[in-house]
Order: structure tokens, then C-alpha cells, then sequence
């Protein structure tokens, strides 16, 4: 999946609060709720707001103190758990 052209948002169901040690992820319809501390809520309100892979990358990197490759790791690992749980989904662009 090229995961650098696709743009994300919330699956169906999902909804998401900001808590005091981070963001919490839910979805009542499957009975799901899933923490997220910093970097990783970073990288989600990152995303929220509709920042491209790229530049969640470079921002990632800068917050966090990570070098680019352990950014980008940061950025993969955290997009593919929650595609699989079906917290977020991708739409690769055509064009």
C-alpha cells in the first residue's frame, strides 16, 4: 500500500477524546478503546488535521527528538495498527 500518497481518517464508529495523558481512541459498535501516549498521540492529532505522511514525518521528528528513519518507523507501526483495528482508514489518491 503506498501508504505516502493515501490520505486518513476515523473509521466507522470511531470517535476520539483528548485526555491528560493523551488521546484515547473508541469505537462503541465494536466494543474497542485504545490509548495513545506521546509520540504516538502526536501522530494521530497530526493526521487528524489532515497533515500529509510526509510532513506527519518531519513534524514527528521534530517533537519528538527522532531522527527521520525512527520517525517514519514511528509513523508506520502506529498507521498499521490502527488500520488494522479499524480506527483509521486510508484512501490512496488517483490522479
Amino acid at each position: 500500500m503506498p501508504i505516502d500518497s493515501a490520505t486518513w481518517h476515523c473509521g466507522s464508529g470511531t470517535q476520539w477524546t483528548v485526555e491528560p495523558d493523551g488521546i484515547v481512541l473508541w469505537n462503541v459498535e465494536k466494543r474497542m478503546r485504545l490509548p495513545l501516549y506521546y509520540p504516538q498521540a502526536a501522530v494521530w492529532d497530526l493526521f487528524s488535521r489532515g497533515d500529509s505522511y510526509e510532513r506527519v514525518i518531519r513534524k514527528v521528528a521534530a517533537i519528538a527528538w527522532l531522527d527521520s528513519g525512527a520517525a517514519e518507523q514511528l509513523v508506520r507501526e502506529s498507521l498499521s495498527q490502527w488500520t488494522e483495528a479499524g480506527f483509521l482508514v486510508s484512501e490512496v489518491g488517483h490522479g
